[in-house]
């Protein structure tokens, strides 16, 4: 049995549709804020290459320079950069967090928020990608639960999975969200 929870419009941009470098963190938080930008009347662009452009802007400010990508201690920063520009009249703020847990991860999908994972290990070592679900999947002969986290990875344009819970797979972690301040 697998049960499925997503956060709808999430774009499934990747990196080499644009012309810098080492930029998936600018492509995932594009990714996710597609989500907003069905949300906010025009503030925020639909257009994925609009909305990259001035996420690439935002990001200049920080150092990027289409060469070097950010580094994860700069996703905080990033994320109230974007929110500053672009929710002027709201409360929402870029949080971080290390380490997260499952329960976290899920609660943030359940309250339809989108978020960046930066990893620091497994396969994805050293890069951001933008999530957007989560899949249960349950074995019926071992009554076992398993978890995987849904995103884009930012080099296909196609879901992929991320396993969590009951896998044998440990992450070390950044959780980037928008929230409400």
């Amino acid at each position: 049995t697998v049960a499925l929870q997503k956060v709808p419009n999430v774009s499934n941009a990747i990196c080499r549709s644009f012309p810098d470098k080492n930029n998936c963190t600018l492509v995932a938080l594009c990714n996710i804020t597609q989500y907003y930008a069905s949300k906010t009347d025009g503030i925020i662009s639909m257009n994925v290459e609009e909305r990259y452009r001035s996420i690439r802007e935002l990001a200049k400010k920080l150092g990027y320079d289409g060469e070097h990508g950010l580094s994860v201690f700069k996703n905080r920063r990033f994320a109230n950069l974007f929110c500053k520009t672009f929710f002027k009249n709201r409360k929402i703020k870029g949080c971080c967090r290390y380490f997260i847990t499952r329960k976290r991860a899920i609660q943030t999908i359940e309250a339809n928020r989108p978020f960046l994972l930066s990893l620091a290990s497994g396969y994805y070592f050293d890069h951001t990608v933008a999530v957007f679900g989560y899949a249960n999947y349950t074995n019926h002969r071992t009554g076992k639960t398993y978890t995987f986290l849904m995103l884009y990875d930012s080099w296909h344009n196609t879901c992929r999975y991320l396993p969590w819970k009951n896998t044998g797979a440990f992450h070390i972690t950044c959780m980037t969200e928008l929230i409400d301040g």
